[in-house]
Protein backbone atom coordinates (compact mmCIF):
# COMPACT_ATOMS: atom_id res chain seq x y z
CA UNK A 1 0.00 0.00 0.00
CA UNK A 2 2.58 2.17 0.46
CA UNK A 3 3.87 1.64 -2.85
CA UNK A 4 0.72 2.44 -4.27
CA UNK A 5 0.48 5.53 -2.32
CA UNK A 6 3.97 6.92 -3.62
CA UNK A 7 3.15 6.11 -7.43
CA UNK A 8 0.08 8.62 -6.87
CA UNK A 9 2.07 11.48 -4.85
CA UNK A 10 5.07 11.52 -7.41
CA UNK A 11 4.03 13.77 -9.79
CA UNK A 12 3.08 12.87 -13.56
CA UNK A 13 5.51 13.25 -16.23
CA UNK A 14 4.42 14.16 -19.35
CA UNK A 15 6.31 13.15 -22.56
CA UNK A 16 6.08 16.02 -25.13
CA UNK A 17 6.38 14.18 -28.69
CA UNK A 18 9.76 15.06 -30.37
CA UNK A 19 9.89 16.33 -33.93
CA UNK A 20 10.67 13.19 -35.78
CA UNK A 21 11.23 12.94 -39.58
CA UNK A 22 8.02 11.83 -41.15
CA UNK A 23 8.56 8.57 -43.60
CA UNK A 24 8.63 10.99 -46.93
CA UNK A 25 11.49 13.14 -45.22
CA UNK A 26 13.69 10.32 -44.03
CA UNK A 27 14.92 9.26 -47.68
CA UNK A 28 16.34 11.23 -50.23
CA UNK A 29 14.58 11.60 -53.53
CA UNK A 30 17.68 11.81 -55.55
CA UNK A 31 19.81 9.94 -57.58
CA UNK A 32 22.60 8.57 -56.21
CA UNK A 33 25.85 10.04 -56.66
CA UNK A 34 28.03 8.15 -59.09
CA UNK A 35 31.07 10.95 -57.13
CA UNK A 36 31.14 9.21 -54.00
CA UNK A 37 31.19 11.50 -50.58
CA UNK A 38 33.09 14.16 -52.48
CA UNK A 39 30.36 15.12 -55.01
CA UNK A 40 31.19 16.80 -58.42
CA UNK A 41 28.72 19.08 -59.72
CA UNK A 42 27.90 21.46 -61.89
CA UNK A 43 27.44 24.95 -59.99
CA UNK A 44 30.98 24.68 -57.83
CA UNK A 45 31.97 27.65 -57.10
CA UNK A 46 35.69 27.05 -58.16
CA UNK A 47 35.41 25.70 -61.57
CA UNK A 48 37.82 22.54 -62.23
CA UNK A 49 40.81 23.00 -64.76
CA UNK A 50 40.31 19.25 -65.51
CA UNK A 51 37.68 16.88 -64.58
CA UNK A 52 37.85 12.46 -64.46
CA UNK A 53 35.52 10.63 -66.60
CA UNK A 54 32.21 9.67 -64.79
CA UNK A 55 31.76 5.60 -63.50
CA UNK A 56 30.48 3.24 -66.24
CA UNK A 57 26.17 3.95 -65.92
CA UNK A 58 26.96 7.64 -64.59
CA UNK A 59 26.60 10.97 -66.68
CA UNK A 60 29.06 13.82 -65.81
CA UNK A 61 27.31 16.76 -63.78
CA UNK A 62 29.30 19.19 -65.82
CA UNK A 63 27.90 18.13 -69.36
CA UNK A 64 25.14 15.48 -68.80
CA UNK A 65 27.33 12.93 -71.21
CA UNK A 66 27.71 9.58 -70.81
CA UNK A 67 31.22 8.29 -69.89
CA UNK A 68 31.43 6.06 -73.58
CA UNK A 69 30.11 9.47 -75.02
CA UNK A 70 33.10 11.36 -73.52
CA UNK A 71 35.53 8.66 -74.64
CA UNK A 72 34.31 8.83 -77.87
CA UNK A 73 35.23 12.77 -77.86
CA UNK A 74 38.58 12.09 -76.02
CA UNK A 75 40.11 9.52 -77.46
CA UNK A 76 41.44 8.78 -81.63
CA UNK A 77 38.95 6.51 -82.50
CA UNK A 78 37.42 5.95 -86.18
CA UNK A 79 34.35 7.44 -85.03
CA UNK A 80 36.26 11.09 -84.71
CA UNK A 81 38.71 10.37 -87.56
CA UNK A 82 41.82 9.67 -85.14
CA UNK A 83 41.39 13.30 -84.10
CA UNK A 84 39.98 13.56 -81.11
CA UNK A 85 37.81 17.54 -80.63
CA UNK A 86 38.48 17.20 -76.71
CA UNK A 87 41.80 17.44 -74.93
CA UNK A 88 42.31 14.86 -72.07
CA UNK A 89 45.28 13.32 -70.81
CA UNK A 90 46.47 10.19 -69.00
CA UNK A 91 47.58 10.42 -65.29
CA UNK A 92 49.24 7.11 -64.27
CA UNK A 93 52.44 6.38 -62.65
CA UNK A 94 55.28 4.48 -65.04
CA UNK A 95 54.93 0.71 -66.29
CA UNK A 96 51.86 0.60 -64.34
CA UNK A 97 48.40 -0.39 -67.04
CA UNK A 98 45.88 1.45 -65.10
CA UNK A 99 45.37 5.27 -64.63
CA UNK A 100 42.84 8.31 -64.75
CA UNK A 101 41.70 10.22 -67.82
CA UNK A 102 41.50 13.92 -66.68
CA UNK A 103 39.58 15.50 -69.54
CA UNK A 104 40.26 19.61 -69.97
CA UNK A 105 36.91 21.32 -68.88
CA UNK A 106 37.95 24.56 -71.11
CA UNK A 107 37.92 22.33 -74.49
CA UNK A 108 34.75 20.13 -73.29
CA UNK A 109 32.66 23.50 -72.94
CA UNK A 110 34.20 25.05 -76.47
CA UNK A 111 33.49 21.79 -78.32
CA UNK A 112 29.57 21.86 -77.08
CA UNK A 113 29.60 25.57 -77.48
CA UNK A 114 30.82 25.42 -81.17
CA UNK A 115 29.23 22.43 -82.08
CA UNK A 116 25.80 24.42 -80.73
CA UNK A 117 26.25 27.36 -83.25
CA UNK A 118 26.88 24.87 -86.15
CA UNK A 119 23.34 23.18 -85.56
CA UNK A 120 21.82 26.83 -84.99
CA UNK A 121 23.35 27.74 -88.19
CA UNK A 122 21.95 24.73 -90.34
CA UNK A 123 18.67 25.58 -88.59
CA UNK A 124 18.67 28.86 -89.69
CA UNK A 125 19.58 28.06 -93.41
CA UNK A 126 17.54 25.16 -93.20
CA UNK A 127 14.74 27.56 -92.19
CA UNK A 128 15.65 30.28 -94.98
CA UNK A 129 15.50 27.58 -97.84
CA UNK A 130 11.88 26.66 -96.32
CA UNK A 131 10.59 30.36 -96.86
CA UNK A 132 12.20 30.60 -100.12
CA UNK A 133 10.32 27.44 -101.44
CA UNK A 134 6.94 28.86 -100.17
CA UNK A 135 7.40 32.04 -102.24
CA UNK A 136 8.37 29.60 -105.55
CA UNK A 137 4.93 27.14 -104.54
CA UNK A 138 2.63 29.53 -107.74
CA UNK A 139 1.89 27.81 -110.88
CA UNK A 140 0.24 29.76 -113.56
Amino acid sequence: MQMKAQIQSSPKKVIQPTASPTLEQSFTTSAPSCYGAQGASASDSCPREFFRLPRAGCRDPLTGLSRSMLNLLVLPCKENGFRPPIKSISLRRKGTLRGARLVSTSSTLEFLRRLEAEQSQAETAQQEGEQANLGNDFSI
